[in-house]
């Protein structure tokens, strides 16, 4: 058997491992197997048709590596701005769990739940125990190197500003709280899979990693509104007796008390709690979470079938509406269709939820936030409608996915449908991605408009989706697929077309505000105006339609 260098450093635990009662020997094989399996999947796909997709891969693996770097020298700051050292750290170790929490969530749930070496593993006499040990440090040695990605800038600056030993401390809390991250996301699956099948855990990583992306890209803009960093800077911080009850900051205190030279009694319980509760947790994953959570692994295969036998009224409502818009029943067996592919598959929501929450939450932080030093005011102000012409912006990127599927290999069953119309196919598939992601947005904004401008709400709300209505018609004039759902999905496929419809959606969203700010100045004349776009906005989609032929 080859030896591998990463499990070099499993040697010094041995004692360790086998005072826990697992076996060091099958913790070691099991880990062998993974890292080979690693090693092995990483150089096939460098070979082969997909040489350069799986380069792709690389390099986005690589990238990824990077914007963590860069995330932990911007994490730098943080621990120099506030006088209290406390206060500064408790805020670095929040934003390190953060960090270290979503990425197990999102990056590494598909190996801390992969099913795939079971078949083997549980088919030799290896003990559960010995199992889960080795899969636990097998995803930990992927989250420490994320750990060392994020920490190690801070940990060279804390060392240089305060000695070599706070460097010291912070490296080692930092391991802690990986520990922390890692048994905390392994006990929550746990007790997920305990109630549940593996349908629904999928189903709560796909929400949490839609969230977890909105979150980022959301608060890039909401935080820097909402901080006042000359009024951080100053603060004075007194540590409450509530804070224990706070896990962040019990990894901060053990470097609060070592800068700072003693401190109180609260805090010297929040740093035995900040080394004792992992190493506990730890233990107590071993001992009995993870015998029960190789048992809970095969719900992961469980797909769930049965649990939606009945129509709810959102379903019979999408059958009413898709029977209201469709001209024929194929058609409408087409609305029925797409919906349900663009509305079950993970891979496609997790590129459609992004965009739409996006579509309707930049407008709204846009609109409210340059109130920013004033009362925030919403009733009234149709300045924050304005803002709502870059909805479509955000929307002409979702079109293109009904090219693609996870199912796509299923694509042959339009050779032998009882259909000859393929324009049918084409409108049935469009109008089904209107009703799924494009009906439910403008619902919210004509509550938001109603809101904002009583009825005349409505009036801005026909400019919205009359623009909405000519870009979309665009979007479907430069659609290049033969038949939806029939591809795997590529990233790099529409980058040129996208990069064109970006442009021109700029462009003519930019004509609108344009013309709603100094062109419209009466209320009939934004009624007519809503009236003439929408009008010109279905001519463009009947011409759409009717001269793409898929």
């Amino acid at each position: 058997m080859e030896q591998l260098k990463q499990l070099r450093i499993l040697k010094p635990f041995k004692k360790i491992i086998e005072y826990m009662g697992i076996n060091y020997d099958e913790v070691y094989h099991v880990l062998w197997l993974k890292f080979t399996l690693d090693q092995r999947r990483t150089s096939v796909m460098e070979l082969g048709k997909q040489t350069d997709e799986q380069k792709g891969k690389k390099k986005s693996r690589f990238s990824q590596h990077i914007i963590y770097i860069f995330f932990g020298v911007m994490l730098i700051p943080i621990l120099l701005m506030t006088e209290s050292v406390h206060l500064s750290m408790s805020l670095y170790t929040t934003l390190i769990l953060f960090f270290l929490l979503s990425s197990m969530i999102s990056d590494y749930s598909t190996v801390l739940l992969d099913t795939r070496d079971q078949v083997m593993f549980l088919t030799r006499p290896i003990e559960k125990k010995a199992l889960s040990l080795g899969r636990f440090i097998h995803i930990f040695s992927y989250v420490l190197v994320l750990l060392l990605e994020l920490s190690l800038p801070s940990i060279a600056v804390i060392g240089m500003r305060f000695g070599i030993g706070a460097g010291a401390l912070l490296f080692l809390m930092s391991i802690l709280m990986s520990v922390f991250s890692v048994v905390l996301t392994s006990c929550v699956y746990v007790l997920l899979l305990h109630f549940f099948n593996g349908e629904k855990l999928k189903d709560f990583i796909t929400i949490f990693q839609v969230l977890f992306t909105v979150t980022i890209t959301l608060g890039y803009q909401i935080v820097p509104r909402m901080i006042n960093v000359t009024a951080l800077t100053s603060a004075e911080f007194t540590v409450k007796l509530w804070h224990v009850f706070v896990p962040p900051m019990w990894f901060a205190a053990p470097l609060s008390i070592l800068i700072d030279q003693g401190a109180q009694t609260v805090v010297f319980v929040m740093a035995i709690l900040g080394i004792t509760v992992p190493i506990l947790l730890l233990f107590f994953y071993v001992r009995w979470i993870a015998p029960r959570f190789e048992g809970y692994l095969s719900k992961m295969n469980e797909s769930g079938v049965g649990s939606h036998s009945k129509k709810g009224l959102r379903e019979r409502l999408v059958y009413a509406i898709a029977s209201l818009v469709s001209q024929t029943d194929t058609e409408k067996a087409f609305v029925l269709f797409s919906r349900k592919i663009l509305t079950k598959e993970r891979e496609t929501k997790l590129r459609m939820y992004p965009g739409i929450v996006f579509a309707i939450g930049f407008p709204i932080i846009f609109g409210v936030m340059n109130q920013y030093g004033e009362s925030i005011q919403i009733r009234g102000n149709e300045t924050i409608i304005m803002y709502f012409y870059m909805t479509p912006i955000f929307l002409i990127s979702l079109l293109v996915n009904i090219k693609y599927s996870e199912s796509y290999r299923g694509a042959w069953i339009y050779k032998v449908a009882p259909f000859t119309q393929h324009s049918e196919m084409l409108r049935g598939v469009i109008k089904g991605f209107i009703i799924s992601y494009i009906l439910p947005v403008y619902l919210c904004i004509g509550i938001l408009f109603y809101y904002i401008s009583g009825l005349m709400g409505f009036a801005y709300l026909g400019l919205q989706v009359g623009l909405a209505m000519i870009i979309i018609s665009i979007n479907i004039f430069m659609l290049d697929t033969k038949y939806p759902f029939s591809e795997k999905y590529n990233p790099q496929d529409q980058k040129g077309k996208n990069l064109t419809l970006f442009i021109l959606a700029s462009i003519i969203s930019g004509i609108f505000v344009l013309g709603q700010a100094f062109v419209i100045n009466s209320s009939s004349m934004l009624i007519g105006i809503a009236f003439l776009s929408i009008c010109i906005g279905y001519i463009l989609w009947k011409v759409a339609i009717r001269r793409t032929n898929i």
